[in-house]
């Protein structure tokens, strides 16, 4: 018997849950050595049920209507509140086991770094499960700048807007690759990744900041600001200039990927996190895929005397482990969660995999890699380490285990901010309003956003734009958002 035994008798508990947003990563299986080291160190036998993660809403709300044969654990993003989930009878309040049933949980939440975040599982009081954490810095949108083209032309990093339009406009005219052609793309993106521009101009907008903020007047809507028209105006010269790709709003990561291998991207908007891996595709990095040659590396924020800055992702939320009215012995579900979620062992298992397959322990008692970083990595996940389709943690020696020392070494000099809003949890008749209100009105701000940038909405307008805004619904929105706010953070 192990000391970290959940049951003596091996039990079976049910889970329903997606395939997972990275399709390169394994579905959960009990064939993949991680969890079957998870298996050994719980003595809990896990059935999986797991659906493509294009259809697991759909499917799952199905199963969950009829309410017959529902698992034991249900990986839930619906989007819906624990309270809500509840009153449907589909899931237990599990507020009365967590003194009991949740010491792991517990004791990392009362690490300092961590300590925000405990209060996000608890809504009105009441605890409805754990979900996914995002604790690194290194996950967040930003820009990364090919380092070779600086070399070649004898340009600086630039440090505002205004030097990487410069920076921008030489990619485009000065033939940084060589090759004598026209074919290079100054900035590429993903469309959902370029709005993180938006924070360069004081702004909590773009990437992980969801356009409204909290100052000491109240609660504001970043997106009707005057700094979002010079965002905007600033983001249209970058498109009529051709400095920015003509086709961003098709653009996957992908493709960006090719446009790094073939040597025609200058500067790439997306999860800076990715430096790495297109450094790797680079023709500059030597051999193929060698992520240990910085060519892509992070822009240092952008206008920081000006008010731009980097978001953390400090999120709460997103797959959110709970348990079923179904279940017959929720004490052992919760002791299992609780365990999954952040033991030390588990958190072992998502950093490193499994001893004698992805790493070894030296005499010292630290772990080595088995082979170099990027074959170790690759067998990590294929063995079921790293994220899997339930809630996880990243912790920073997840991060650490991931990343290359360059880019640590660039990433720890970020200065980072966190929005003022983020994680708000609402009631039920918040988010009634929020569904009255939200989506003529952010459609509304997202195809204007969009037409102001490429020009077929002239900024003149931008005055009626703000008016009409106001009758879509902003006032209420910007109510609920002040409402959830204060019970929040007050």
């Amino acid at each position: 018997r192990l000391d970290t035994w959940l049951t003596d008798e091996l039990t079976t508990l049910t889970i329903a849950t997606h395939s997972g947003w990275d399709n390169v990563k394994p579905m959960p299986s009990n064939d993949l050595p991680v969890w079957q080291e998870m298996e050994r160190l719980t003595n809990v036998h896990i059935e999986w049920q797991v659906y493509p993660v294009d259809t697991y809403v759909e499917v799952m709300n199905v199963r969950l209507a009829a309410g017959k044969d529902l698992p034991d654990i249900w990986v839930d993003n619906s989007g819906k509140t624990g309270a809500e989930l509840v009153e449907d009878g589909i899931i237990i309040d599990q507020t009365e086991l967590w003194e009991s049933c949740y010491p792991y949980t517990q004791a990392f939440f009362q690490q300092e770094r961590y300590a925000g975040y405990q209060s996000f599982m608890f809504q009105d009081g009441h605890f409805y499960g754990v979900g996914n954490i995002t604790a690194s810095t290194g996950q967040t949108y930003g820009l990364m700048i090919n380092q070779e083209w600086l070399k070649k032309l004898g340009l600086e990093m630039p440090t505002t807007t205004e030097e990487l339009y410069n920076v921008l406009v030489a990619f485009r005219d000065k033939d940084p690759n060589g090759n004598g052609e026209k074919d290079e793309i100054p900035m590429v993106c993903e469309e959902y990744t370029l709005w993180v521009m938006a924070n360069y101009f004081g702004l909590e907008y773009g990437g992980l900041a969801g356009g409204y903020k909290h100052t000491t007047e109240g609660m504001r809507a970043e997106f009707v600001q005057p700094a979002y028209k010079e965002f905007l105006t600033y983001m249209n010269t970058l498109y009529a200039e051709k400095l920015l790709d003509q086709d961003y709003a098709s653009c996957t990561f992908d493709k960006i990927q090719e446009y790094a291998a073939n040597d025609r991207c200058g500067v790439v908007a997306w999860w800076i996190q990715a430096a790495p891996t297109l450094s790797g595709y680079s023709p500059y990095s030597g051999e193929e895929n060698n992520m240990d040659v910085p060519v892509f590396v992070p822009v240092q924020t952008l206008n920081e005397d000006n008010g731009g800055v980097i978001y953390y992702r400090l999120g709460y939320g997103g797959d959110n482990m709970r348990i079923t009215t179904a279940c017959k012995n929720p004490e052992l579900a919760a002791r299992w969660i609780d365990f999954s979620y952040c033991s030390p062992e588990s958190l072992s298992l998502i950093a490193y995999g499994v001893e004698g397959i992805t790493y070894t322990v030296n005499e010292n008692g630290e772990k080595e890699f088995i082979g170099d970083r990027i074959t170790w990595t690759t067998k990590r996940d294929e063995i079921g380490g790293s994220q899997q389709p339930r809630a996880w943690i990243q912790t920073d020696e997840m991060m650490d285990t991931t990343y290359f020392e360059w880019w640590t070494e660039i990433h720890d000099r970020f200065t980072y901010t966190m929005p003022t809003v983020y994680n708000l949890t609402f009631t039920p008749d918040e988010r009634d309003l929020m569904s009255e209100n939200a989506a003529d009105l952010d459609t509304y701000v997202n195809e204007c956003r969009t037409n102001f940038m490429l020009g077929t909405l002239s900024l003149d307008q931008f005055d009626e734009y703000v008016d009409r805004c106001y009758e879509l619904g902003l006032e209420t929105m910007l109510q609920v958002y002040e409402s959830a706010w204060e019970r929040t953070f007050q």
